[in-house]
This record gives structure tokens, sequence and C-alpha cells, in this order.
């Protein structure tokens, strides 16, 4: 349940640190953050607590052969959990990547205007190929943030799904098998799929599979938009709109 949280947590972040960068660092710092996790387990034990107090119960579940909330006792707790442990999640991350779309899309669009302002002369032999290459980037960044959110909600709403509508619990106990895997088996794709999707995340891992050091991760140089730059794990800079636009979105 917690891991479910901490992937809206990991959205949220990821929104402050694109759209709402200049007030990032007093969001997020490092004794805040701490806090923050505290709360997310604290968060998912207070969903767990009213199985202890008469609403729910914990039993063994013959049919998904776990130990977990018995979703057969009290139907009204299992639409409560499913609505916040997962339906939340899945609405968090869904708004925050697709503010992150949004926000990156309209900095893209101004920051081409400018740099077609500046040119004298030769504005139509600019901007004619400028905008293919503007649409194939907004397509790379949005095919990039769909996988993320669908792979999630594959994996997890089958699960939601089928504790809402088995309300007379008869579902034959394969398709309780078959979603918890897949629900259970988003946390473990969950690295190919940022490392497959993410140029930095490609470089530390490789960085961690041949033992270099934490300033050759942090100092690695990128190439991006022709010029080359050296990344970092800081959020961007609000100092040019550009540094609103990480590698990460670059699609390549």
């Amino acid at each position: 349940m917690c891991s479910l949280h901490t992937i809206m947590a990991i959205g949220i972040n990821r929104y402050f640190a694109i759209c709402r960068n200049h007030v990032y660092k007093r969001i997020f710092s490092r004794r805040k953050n701490v806090i923050y996790c505290m709360c997310l387990w604290m968060g998912a034990t207070a969903i767990e607590i009213p199985n202890h107090f008469g609403w729910g119960g914990n039993s063994f579940d013959k049919k998904s052969l776990m130990c977990l909330y018995d979703r057969t006792q009290h139907y009204s707790f299992s639409v409560f959990w499913v609505l916040f442990a997962v339906c939340l999640p899945i609405g968090v991350v869904a708004v925050a990547y697709w503010r992150i779309y949004v926000k990156v899309r309209s900095v893209r669009k101004r920051v081409c205007a400018v740099a077609d302002s500046t040119v004298s002369g030769r504005l139509d032999a600019v901007n004619k190929p400028i905008q293919p290459k503007i649409r194939k980037r907004d397509v790379a960044l949005a095919k990039t943030l769909f996988i993320i959110f669908i792979v999630f909600l594959v994996c997890w709403f089958p699960y939601a799904l089928i504790i809402i509508i088995d309300y007379y619990n008869t579902a034959h106990g394969n398709w309780y098998i078959f979603v918890v895997s897949l629900a259970h088996t988003n946390s473990s794709v969950n690295f190919i799929l940022y490392g497959a999707t993410n140029q930095q995340f490609r470089s530390a891992y490789s960085a961690v599979l041949t033992c270099k050091s934490d300033n050759q991760v942090l100092g690695a140089e990128t190439t991006w938009n022709g010029q080359t730059k050296r990344s970092t794990l800081a959020p961007p800079s609000t100092n040019s709109q550009r540094h609103l636009l990480p590698p990460s979105f670059t699609g390549k």
C-alpha cells in the first residue's frame, strides 16, 4: 500500500520540480522529505487501522493465497480501501503527469517563439524545420509520460476492479492470484521502466554496475539541443526557461 502512495509522492515531487520550480527547494528540503516519508507510512498504517476496530478484519484469503484484509467481511471497507489505496494514487499521478506535459509543451513553444523572433530575413526557412521537430518532441514526451502512467494503471486497476465487482465472492481463485501478482509486478518493473525511458537513469545504472564514483555520475556530460551540459540531480534552475526542460523530456 505504501508503495502506491510513494509513487504518488514521486509524481507530486516531479510536478513541483518542473511546474512550480520557484518553491521546490522550500517544499522539498531534506528535513521535510524525511517527514514526508514518515507521513506516507503513517497514512498507509491509518488505512489499515479500522481492521482492528470492527470495520473489516484480517485473515488468510484462500483465493489470493495471502494474509491481508478480509474483503468479504465488510464490503464498505473494501470500497474504502480501493478508493484511498489505489484510486487516489492513480488519480494524483495522472493529474501530475498531465500538468507536467502541458507545462513543458507550453515552455517549448515560448522558447521557440523567442528563437524565431531573433532570426532576420530567414524566418520561413527557420520555421519549416523547427515545427516538425517540435511536434516530434511533444509526441516523445507524451509517450514517456504515458508509458509511466499506463504501466502503473495496468498493474493496479484490475485488482481494484475485481475487489469492487466481486461483491458475492464468486470469482475464481485464479483471477485473484493473477491480479495480485500483476499488482506486485509494478514495483518489480519500475527500475526497468525508468531506465528505458530516461537517459540519466541509464547512466546511473551503468555507473553502479561499473563502480564509478558519485562525482563521475553527477558530472557526466549530456548533449541536449545541440549543447553539451553537465547533468546533476538537482531540480531545474529558474534562471532560464530552458532549464524547465530536463534532458529526460527530450525523448532521446
